[in-house]
């Protein structure tokens, strides 16, 4: 019976417990999977904060004008109130425009914040969609290796799985040096 063993090469053996599903490759690149996975959740996130920021952009007018009304009428007093009711005199006729506004600020000071919040969005703007674009390039690549992943069979096809995830943790590592 030992006679009959027969000869069998270390790549088709790979390959055969590849296949199987219950080789060393598998158990590997199921961890990979784990991580893409991870990264694609992420990814995800971060498009969906970018894009709520990006709706909260609408609001960008709005600031502005509550800001120039907020300086028009500094003499106003507060008085304790959360909201400031002003004429809107770039209405024709002139509308009433209710302010929300923080009672522990001047008007002036909370005209600033009106004008803070539009430069806020005015930046959102120029480079939101930048940002999105490539959150819509990384969900690709990473989809793009997830379907790789489920394609791997051999050791050098598992080497370039590992190479091509150890290079988004590299990419990633120097982006956080650079926000650093």
């Amino acid at each position: 019976s030992n006679s009959e063993l027969k000869e069998v090469s270390p790549l088709s053996f790979i390959e055969s417990e590849a296949e199987s599903g219950t080789g060393i490759i598998t158990k590997e690149v199921q961890e990979y999977q784990k991580r893409i996975h991870s990264l694609v959740k992420k990814e995800k996130r971060k498009k969906d904060k970018i894009t709520n920021e990006m709706n909260e952009t609408a609001q960008m007018d709005k600031y502005r004008l509550w800001g120039t009304l907020l300086s028009i009428y500094a003499d106003k007093k507060i008085n304790h109130h959360s909201t400031i009711v002003l004429p809107n005199i770039f209405e024709t006729p002139a509308v009433d425009e209710s302010i929300p506004v923080d009672p522990l600020y001047s008007i002036i000071e909370n005209s600033q914040q009106y004008f803070k919040k539009y430069n806020i969005m005015k930046t959102r703007i120029s480079i939101g969609q930048t940002k999105l674009d490539e959150c819509d390039m990384k969900l690709s690549f990473l989809q793009d290796m997830l379907y790789f992943s489920n394609e791997v069979k051999t050791k050098e096809e598992l080497e370039s799985l590992r190479k091509e995830l150890s290079q988004i943790d590299h990419n990633k590592n120097a982006q956080n040096q650079l926000n650093r």
